[in-house]
Protein backbone atom coordinates (compact mmCIF):
# COMPACT_ATOMS: atom_id res chain seq x y z
CA UNK A 1 0.00 0.00 0.00
CA UNK A 2 1.24 3.53 -0.75
CA UNK A 3 3.09 5.22 2.11
CA UNK A 4 0.92 8.34 2.38
CA UNK A 5 -2.34 6.46 2.45
CA UNK A 6 -1.25 4.41 5.45
CA UNK A 7 -1.91 7.48 7.59
CA UNK A 8 -5.35 8.17 6.14
CA UNK A 9 -8.30 6.69 7.96
CA UNK A 10 -10.91 7.86 5.47
CA UNK A 11 -10.91 8.76 1.80
CA UNK A 12 -14.67 8.54 1.53
CA UNK A 13 -17.39 8.79 4.12
CA UNK A 14 -20.46 6.74 4.76
CA UNK A 15 -21.88 8.45 7.82
CA UNK A 16 -25.24 10.18 7.99
CA UNK A 17 -24.90 13.97 8.19
CA UNK A 18 -28.56 14.47 9.16
CA UNK A 19 -27.94 14.88 12.92
CA UNK A 20 -25.50 17.75 12.32
CA UNK A 21 -27.74 19.25 9.66
CA UNK A 22 -30.69 19.27 12.08
CA UNK A 23 -28.62 20.90 14.83
CA UNK A 24 -26.87 23.50 12.68
CA UNK A 25 -28.78 26.74 12.24
CA UNK A 26 -28.80 28.53 8.89
CA UNK A 27 -25.94 31.01 8.49
CA UNK A 28 -24.34 30.23 11.85
CA UNK A 29 -21.48 32.58 12.68
CA UNK A 30 -18.76 29.98 13.20
CA UNK A 31 -18.87 26.20 12.86
CA UNK A 32 -16.03 23.87 13.86
CA UNK A 33 -16.02 20.34 12.48
CA UNK A 34 -13.64 17.38 12.39
CA UNK A 35 -12.28 17.28 8.85
CA UNK A 36 -12.12 13.49 8.33
CA UNK A 37 -12.06 13.29 4.51
CA UNK A 38 -14.39 16.23 3.94
CA UNK A 39 -17.46 14.16 3.23
CA UNK A 40 -19.11 15.34 6.47
CA UNK A 41 -18.05 18.93 5.85
CA UNK A 42 -19.70 19.27 2.43
CA UNK A 43 -23.31 18.82 3.67
CA UNK A 44 -22.77 21.44 6.38
CA UNK A 45 -21.97 24.02 3.71
CA UNK A 46 -25.62 23.82 2.64
CA UNK A 47 -26.47 25.66 5.89
CA UNK A 48 -24.21 28.51 4.72
CA UNK A 49 -22.12 29.06 7.86
CA UNK A 50 -20.35 32.42 7.83
CA UNK A 51 -17.13 30.68 8.85
CA UNK A 52 -16.25 27.00 8.84
CA UNK A 53 -13.16 25.69 10.61
CA UNK A 54 -12.04 22.14 9.89
CA UNK A 55 -9.77 20.47 12.45
CA UNK A 56 -8.02 17.12 12.50
CA UNK A 57 -4.90 15.70 14.10
CA UNK A 58 -3.92 14.19 10.75
CA UNK A 59 -2.40 16.51 8.11
CA UNK A 60 -3.32 14.04 5.31
CA UNK A 61 -6.96 14.06 6.44
CA UNK A 62 -6.98 17.87 6.43
CA UNK A 63 -5.49 17.87 2.94
CA UNK A 64 -8.14 15.46 1.61
CA UNK A 65 -10.85 17.59 3.23
CA UNK A 66 -9.41 20.72 1.61
CA UNK A 67 -9.31 18.87 -1.71
CA UNK A 68 -13.03 18.03 -1.52
CA UNK A 69 -13.96 21.62 -0.66
CA UNK A 70 -11.77 22.95 -3.50
CA UNK A 71 -13.36 20.49 -5.94
CA UNK A 72 -16.78 21.66 -4.83
CA UNK A 73 -15.86 25.34 -5.29
CA UNK A 74 -13.76 25.12 -8.43
CA UNK A 75 -15.37 22.35 -10.50
CA UNK A 76 -18.56 21.13 -12.07
CA UNK A 77 -20.48 18.27 -10.51
CA UNK A 78 -19.18 15.94 -13.23
CA UNK A 79 -15.58 16.97 -12.57
CA UNK A 80 -16.08 16.55 -8.81
CA UNK A 81 -17.48 13.03 -9.27
CA UNK A 82 -14.88 12.06 -11.87
CA UNK A 83 -11.89 13.40 -9.94
CA UNK A 84 -12.81 11.51 -6.80
CA UNK A 85 -13.49 8.38 -8.84
CA UNK A 86 -17.16 7.94 -8.03
CA UNK A 87 -18.08 7.21 -11.63
CA UNK A 88 -14.75 6.00 -13.06
CA UNK A 89 -14.91 8.54 -15.88
CA UNK A 90 -11.70 10.51 -15.30
CA UNK A 91 -8.34 9.37 -16.63
CA UNK A 92 -5.07 10.16 -14.87
CA UNK A 93 -4.03 12.93 -17.27
CA UNK A 94 -7.32 14.78 -16.84
CA UNK A 95 -7.11 14.36 -13.05
CA UNK A 96 -3.62 15.92 -13.03
CA UNK A 97 -4.73 18.84 -15.19
CA UNK A 98 -7.80 19.52 -13.08
CA UNK A 99 -5.73 19.30 -9.88
CA UNK A 100 -3.50 22.14 -11.10
CA UNK A 101 -6.44 24.56 -11.26
CA UNK A 102 -7.76 23.83 -7.75
CA UNK A 103 -7.58 26.49 -5.02
CA UNK A 104 -5.42 24.66 -2.47
CA UNK A 105 -2.99 25.78 0.20
CA UNK A 106 0.66 25.10 -0.60
CA UNK A 107 0.90 22.57 2.22
CA UNK A 108 -2.12 20.59 1.02
CA UNK A 109 -1.08 20.82 -2.63
CA UNK A 110 2.37 19.38 -1.81
CA UNK A 111 0.98 16.61 0.37
CA UNK A 112 -1.73 15.68 -2.14
CA UNK A 113 0.74 15.74 -5.04
CA UNK A 114 2.89 13.20 -3.20
CA UNK A 115 -0.17 11.07 -2.47
CA UNK A 116 -1.39 11.10 -6.06
CA UNK A 117 2.13 10.49 -7.43
CA UNK A 118 2.26 7.31 -5.32
CA UNK A 119 -1.00 5.98 -6.76
CA UNK A 120 -0.27 7.07 -10.34
CA UNK A 121 -2.94 9.78 -10.25
CA UNK A 122 -5.71 7.22 -10.02
CA UNK A 123 -8.75 7.39 -7.78
CA UNK A 124 -8.13 7.72 -4.06
CA UNK A 125 -11.39 6.02 -3.08
CA UNK A 126 -10.98 3.05 -0.74
CA UNK A 127 -7.34 3.86 0.00
CA UNK A 128 -7.85 4.96 3.61
CA UNK A 129 -7.63 2.31 6.35
CA UNK A 130 -11.32 2.53 7.24
CA UNK A 131 -12.38 2.92 3.62
CA UNK A 132 -10.59 -0.31 2.68
CA UNK A 133 -12.25 -2.10 5.59
CA UNK A 134 -15.70 -0.89 4.45
CA UNK A 135 -14.98 -1.97 0.87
Amino acid sequence: MPQYFRSLNYTMGDEDANPEMQLLREESRHVMVVADCGSRVIPLLARRPQRLTCVDISPPQLAVCELRVALLKDCTREEFMGFLGYDGSMNTSTRQTLFQRLSLSTRSRNLLTSMFDEIGWGSMLYLGVTSRMIA
